[in-house]
């Protein structure tokens, strides 16, 4: 996959960690008992986002990048490094897009806005685990996507002290 492709999928990405902190401050504003877990999963979320936003800035600005044959440098196989990153934010937006599915589900219940039905708050107890189950993935590929970026700006460094 091209550096560009990557860049446009790291954004639409990001784009849907938005959308789920948005997802998960309303339902965490419908159902108080679960305010812990929710703030968690919103602020994972957040995080998530902002990792991908600063990894779109490195991406852009990386040089030994800037061509999908240069990735041999970074982990010494040629597409290597891009499959692996590929592969990371292919995982997250699954991850997402489960964790999006599930709050909408969940959200069906509302009584209005910032309140949920007997019948909402019993899906989302149902649904906690498999909730909880998604933010333990989105923090596994923030940390994947965290050891990417840094072996990126190593190698941008190492392409620095070179030149």
């Amino acid at each position: 996959m091209d550096p560009i492709s990557l860049v446009g999928l790291v954004l639409t990405l990001t784009g849907f960690c938005g959308k789920a902190v948005a997802g998960v401050n309303s339902l965490k504003e419908a159902y108080d008992d679960s305010s812990l877990s929710l703030t968690s999963l919103a602020a994972e979320c957040a995080t998530l986002g902002a990792a991908l936003t600063v990894l779109e800035g490195t991406l852009s600005r990386q040089s030994s990048f800037k061509s999908a044959s240069d990735t041999k440098s970074l982990f010494g196989e040629e597409g290597t490094f891009t499959e692996a990153l590929h592969g990371s934010i292919r995982c997250c937006f699954m991850t997402m897009s489960e964790l999006q599915d599930e709050i909408a589900d969940i959200q069906k219940h509302s009584v209005s806005p910032g309140s949920l039905n007997a019948r909402g708050k019993v899906g989302y107890v149902l649904n906690e685990n498999r909730i909880n189950q998604l933010a333990g993935l989105l923090r596994g590929q923030s940390s994947v996507l965290t050891t990417l970026e840094t072996i990126m700006q190593r190698d941008g460094e190492d392409d620095e002290t070179a030149s």
